[in-house]
């Protein structure tokens, strides 16, 4: 499978820590967590070389922006942010320059064990307005967990609790929601292996993966294209894609789109 079209060069000013990646596929931008800033590129379907993002959102809050999800109905940015927590911007098609985010949720992220954390991953349920953070602690005994808090489109303020603590049976790294089916998968890069639970939304405290399947990689991220039923796992060097996400489990058949030469990868999406 060859590449298509790359965006690189000092104009698009992305930087060595790309977090995340996501597409709204409704307005056809690409946004990319940057570390220190969001950018957001325009004609995300046909963009390639060394072009300058359409709009750099940045902000004197922000420490390390590692997770993005965008809620494009309500036109709501998340961002994760390893040193902080969660950023909440709205207007999020138009935003741009140093801002303000809207609301912020510091989260009851270290209440048990302290220290600090990192945020692996975060999604948003839409329908059920769910807010789900992977979250790392980084004190002895912490290890990680996935935070749910309700009210999602409006949670705000410091030492927020969440509604809910899952711990599951495997470290919780990247996550990806397909809410329709109330479904969450994990790439767990401990186990070389991706995880999935089923009725993640009222999922709580020690949780067992319905399914587990075997990637003989250790992924650093993972998304599913829904209408294709097709999941993919990114390690540095390669894409690993899996047909029937929704069944896999155990060793499964995956083709193996590998990295451009002098490569890392660090982030996937798809346009859903």
């Amino acid at each position: 499978m060859a590449i298509d079209r790359i965006i690189a060069g000092p104009m698009t000013h992305i930087s060595n820590n790309v977090g995340n990646l996501l597409i709204d596929a409704g307005n056809d931008r690409l946004y990319v967590a940057n570390g220190t800033s969001i950018l957001v590129f325009n004609n995300a379907g046909t963009s390639e070389g060394n072009i300058s993002p359409a709009r750099t959102i940045t902000s004197p809050q922000f420490g390390n922006i590692s997770s993005l999800f965008l809620d494009a109905t309500n036109n709501i940015l998340y961002a994760g942010d390893d040193l902080n927590g969660i950023w909440i911007i709205d207007n999020a098609n138009s935003v741009n320059g140093s801002i303000t985010p809207t609301r912020s949720i510091t989260g009851n992220f270290t209440a048990t064990y302290g220290g600090s954390f990192s945020i692996n991953s975060l999604y948003v349920d839409t329908v059920r307005d769910l807010l789900y953070v992977s979250v790392r602690i980084f004190a002895t005994g912490g290890g990680t967990s996935i935070l749910v808090f309700n009210n999602a489109r409006t949670a705000n303020g410091s030492g927020l609790t969440p509604a809910r603590t899952i711990h599951p049976s495997a470290y919780a790294g990247t996550i990806f929601l397909d809410a329709a089916n109330d479904r969450l998968y994990l790439a767990d890069p401990s186990a070389y292996t991706v995880r999935a639970f089923d009725s993640i939304s009222t999922a709580d405290g020690s949780v067992a993966s319905n399914r587990t399947i075997s990637m003989g990689i250790s992924p650093a991220g993972l998304t599913v294209d829904i209408a294709s039923n097709r999941l993919y796992v990114l390690n540095p060097s390669a894409v690993f894609i899996i047909n029937n996400a929704d069944i896999a489990d155990g060793s499964v058949p995956m083709t193996a789109v590998l990295a451009p030469s002098n490569s890392i990868l660090t982030a996937i999406t798809v346009r859903q």
